[in-house]
């Protein structure tokens, strides 16, 4: 609630209060019709290049923003994009939110979900602003292919983040994407935090391009 009530922009749900009643804690949220990005994966809906473009360009806006607040997410997924009816795109669920000046969470704690953490999430190196990069480039990678570029149980995920390279989308893909989002998508989820995009806009700027 901290971390979300602290952000004010068009991409990212609003958190109005919080607080306690009794034993009972709880969060009063913006309402917001549409669907989530998992829904439309479920359908197995094709998103065409300047879909992708509009999706994650407004993903990166509302990350680098709540990065500039001092804000990173931690699990960014498809069950936390919104897409809503006019198109427009709200992140959701700030609920494992790492705030820069908080020491609320454990250091060495793994918090995400599997498939979508960067690998310092799970060796329980430092985690910052980075990580939600990584994350990003993953959804990116499933809007250009329809699938994901770590397969497997849990252990062979967090094996093939730490140590595998996933296909090219091109190749993954071969006839729906083409080669022109590769080298964006690949940057995204390099292993080390230091070579991926710096921040959300350095990516958002190079898609663009």
């Amino acid at each position: 609630a901290q971390a979300a009530g602290r952000l004010s922009h068009p991409g990212i749900v609003a958190v109005y209060e919080w607080g306690e009643a009794g034993e009972l804690a709880f969060l009063a949220m913006e309402y917001v019709q549409g669907n989530s990005l998992r829904e439309y994966f479920n359908r197995g809906t094709r998103f065409e290049g300047p879909d992708v473009v509009s999706v994650m360009a407004q993903l990166l806006d509302a990350l680098h923003y709540a990065h500039e607040q001092g804000v990173w997410h931690r699990d960014i997924k498809p069950a936390n994009i919104i897409i809503m009816n006019n198109g427009k795109l709200k992140v959701a669920d700030f609920g494992i939110a790492r705030i820069d000046t908080s020491n609320l969470t454990q250091t060495g704690a793994v918090m995400g979900t599997p498939g979508y953490m960067a690998p310092e999430q799970y060796t329980g190196l430092p985690v910052d602003w980075r990580a939600d990069v990584f994350s990003a480039g993953v959804v990116m990678y499933q809007l250009l292919t329809g699938t994901h570029p770590f397969i497997g149980n849990p252990e062979m995920i967090a094996y093939k983040i730490c140590h595998e390279q996933p296909a090219l989308p091109s190749e993954a893909a071969s006839g729906r994407c083409t080669t022109e989002f590769d080298a964006v998508t690949m940057k995204a989820l390099a292993k080390k935090p230091e070579e991926r995009y710096q921040n959300a806009q350095a990516f958002r700027e190079a898609l663009l391009e």
